[in-house]
């Protein structure tokens, strides 16, 4: 195998031009350095130099000065742009707020509405449920009228049949009543019973004697022989008995 030979590379144009500028720069450099040292201020007189030197001063002033003021400006630009920054930031966030409450305000007063056609509905419900109830209430009112009315006719009813009341007129027909004791068709057996006892006690013309179906006493006047005794009174009220 053949040794590598040491190639020798050609610069190219671009090393070349570098090359170039450095050496005019490192020219340009040493020229500056020497005029620098070249420089003579002994032909200046005093008053010149001290005139040269105020003036510097005051430049050194005014540049200091205008320094200052251009920092300051840049300082307040800063701060300016700083505080744009945070009150856009503000800004933003009270929007955003902002928009959030609108969002939410609205949810809020659609759920009212919502309630209040809920509530619309269970006042109308509640108001014909109160209705019917009172309707329920007055038949059933009437109805206890009703019946308590035909209660009334009917115990009427029951005085004037009722034998011992004499409460009606007399009627065709008979009773027994048992122990030799009848009853007009209108008399209680148990008005007539006392009836008798009554006579038999006392036996007078006159007597009193309580029905049980009406809860009152009548009078009764008897009539008759040793064989056969009747005693009438009340309203067609007839008891007729074997003494």
């Amino acid at each position: 195998m053949p040794e590598p030979r040491n190639v020798i590379h050609k610069p190219s144009l671009s090393q070349i031009a570098v090359a170039i500028l450095l050496g005019g720069l490192a020219f340009a450099i040493m020229l500056q350095i020497k005029q620098s040292d070249t420089t003579d201020y002994s032909s200046v007189r005093g008053d010149e130099l001290v005139e040269l030197l105020k003036s510097l001063d005051s430049a050194n002033e005014r540049l200091g000065t205008q320094i200052g003021e251009l920092t300051a400006t840049r300082n307040e630009l800063l701060s300016a742009t700083k505080r744009s920054v945070e009150a856009e930031k503000q800004a933003k966030k009270a929007n955003k707020r902002a928009n959030q409450e609108a969002k939410q305000a609205k949810k809020e007063a659609k759920q009212a509405q919502n309630m209040s056609a809920e509530e619309k509905k269970q006042a109308a419900a509640a108001a014909q449920a109160q209705a019917g109830e009172q309707s329920a209430e007055a038949e059933a009112s009437q109805e206890a009228t009703d019946a308590a009315n035909a209660e009334a006719d009917a115990n009427a009813a029951k005085k004037k049949n009722s034998g011992g009341s004499g409460g009606g007129s007399g009627g065709g027909g008979s009773k027994n009543c048992g122990g030799g004791i009848e009853a007009s068709s209108v008399t209680s057996c148990a008005f007539a019973k006392n009836v008798v006892a009554a006579w038999k006690k006392n036996e007078s013309k006159t007597v009193t004697a309580y029905s049980p179906d009406t809860g009152e006493t009548y009078k009764m006047t008897c009539t008759g022989s040793q064989m056969l005794t009747t005693c009438t009174g009340g309203s067609g009220a007839t008891v007729t008995f074997s003494p």
